[in-house]
This record gives C-alpha cells, structure tokens and sequence, in this order.
C-alpha cells in the first residue's frame, strides 16, 4: 500500500507547481538529470546545484513521516550512538 500511496501522491504532486521548486533556495529554475518515467525525476537546481527529486513532497508531509512512519536503521543507530560518546568522549579531555 505505501508504493500506491507514493504513487498517488506523485501523481498529484505534479499538478502543483510549488511542488517543482528547489527545497533549498526555493528557485524554480531546474534542470531535469534523469527519471522514472513520468511519476519523478532527479532534477539539479541551477541556482544552488542541488540534486532533489521532483515533484517534491510537502514539507509537513516530509516531517510527519520521518518522525513517525520511517523505519529507523542502521545509519540511525550510529548517529545516535555517536551523539552519545561524543559528549562522553570530550569530556575526558
């Protein structure tokens, strides 16, 4: 279900011009690098040079699911353990 939800999403997305915009600097000046047919595509803003997929999602959407539906791995478990030690680490000095 989440890849038809994705799906749907991108396909309204793609109606929303806002949703074409530079999640950094906000340009709507953007070059597309490659995609996945018609549903997103990696896009490179001119402006900034940033790489983001178009459409994009909307910021609170982004939010709430990376705080509560992403499921958390590996590289999760290292920043958090390393935020830890750090603390710890420096502390000894």
């Amino acid at each position: 279900m989440p890849k038809v939800a994705y799906l749907i999403r991108s396909l309204a997305n793609r109606l929303d011009r806002a949703r074409f915009k530079c999640s950094n600097c906000a340009s709507t000046q953007n070059q597309v690098q490659t995609g996945s047919g018609f549903i997103t595509q990696l896009s490179r803003c001119m402006n900034c040079k940033l790489l983001f997929r178009t459409p994009t999602d909307d910021p609170a959407l982004n939010a709430s699911f990376y705080e509560d539906a992403y499921p958390q791995g590996f590289s999760s478990v290292i920043s958090r353990t390393r935020s830890s030690v750090l603390p710890r680490l420096f502390s000894e000095l």
